[in-house]
């Protein structure tokens, strides 16, 4: 703990209380004198011991909680310790988004007193790619039911964990041309992903199916047809519309009245869409 050297020069090596005995020997002319003892202590130097804040995302493995000393005296330094202290956190995989104590415990010096400060561990928002996928229906269809991918989920999580789904929305309807029609994405949120949100596609395609108008109680002639065109039907018609094969709205009829004119249309096959209350009939006729 403590040693003397050769000019009576005393060395402390480590803290704690130690007992000092002086004397000085006798000789020829004067007596030994008596011992005398002196009790010195030496106390422990205060080392500030500090976790660095971290951060990382939702469902990751924590990092590596990193410790810094301040207080070593002469050329100590960590291994100087008996043993360090450790840095620990709660949070697992598992955990929130949110702030988590980074909490220092143990170590052991003979010549250090420990003060700790502790850190803190943010866990932020994992991001997530939710994606509309594309889909196709024939003209004169509702819309079907869009659905979503997902990319980025942690933990084997799937949608059903997500607070807030967002909603998919297009401008296409029943009545919408055939074409490319942009599926977007809107909205939605959760407390432990931040999304991104991809847009798909709905290709509305041209019917090509002829309806049989008989069965629906609908019937419409002469087929092929030069100059009018008649429509008999069970059910009052609302509309009735002339399309091109390739989807193109070339003849609309909003105050029906038993009969359209074509006599404007070039020769070739149309599509005719019969709007009633019944629902929507498709078929094909020809111009003569």
């Amino acid at each position: 703990m403590a040693t003397v050297s050769g000019n009576n020069t005393l060395t402390l090596h480590n803290a704690g209380t130690i007992t000092i005995t002086a004397f000085v020997a006798g000789d020829d002319y004067y007596d030994a004198a008596s011992p005398v003892q002196q009790q010195l202590t030496v106390n422990k130097a205060s080392l500030l011991v500090t976790t660095d804040n971290k951060s990382r995302l939702y469902g990751d493995n924590n990092p590596v909680f990193t410790i810094v000393y301040s207080g070593f005296k002469n050329t100590d330094n960590q291994n100087s310790l008996s043993q360090a202290p450790t840095a620990s956190c709660e949070a697992t995989q598992a955990s929130a988004v949110g702030n988590y104590p980074i909490m220092l415990s143990g170590g052991e010096s003979q010549n250090y007193d420990f003060a700790f400060t502790n850190g803190t561990l943010t866990i932020i928002k994992a991001p997530l790619t939710i994606t509309a996928q594309n889909a196709t229906r024939p003209q004169g269809q509702p819309n079907p039911a869009f659905t979503f991918s997902y990319s980025g989920f942690k933990n084997n999580e799937t949608d059903l964990v997500l607070d807030a789904l967002p909603v998919a929305t297009c401008s296409a309807d029943e009545n919408s041309t055939a074409g490319s029609y942009v599926i977007i994405l809107s909205g939605g949120n959760d407390k432990n992903y931040t999304y991104t949100l991809v847009n798909g596609t709905l290709e509305v395609t041209a019917s090509t199916d002829i309806e049989n108008v008989s069965a629906n109680k609908i019937s419409v002639y002469p087929n092929p047809v030069k100059n009018e065109l008649f429509i008999q039907s069970e059910s009052p018609v609302k509309k009735v519309e002339i399309y091109s094969l390739a989807g193109t709205l070339l003849k609309l009829e909003d105050n029906f009245n038993e009969k359209i004119s074509v006599s404007s249309l070039v020769k070739g096959v149309y599509l005719i869409k019969i709007y009633t209350d019944k629902g929507l009939f498709i078929s094909k006729i020809a111009k003569e």
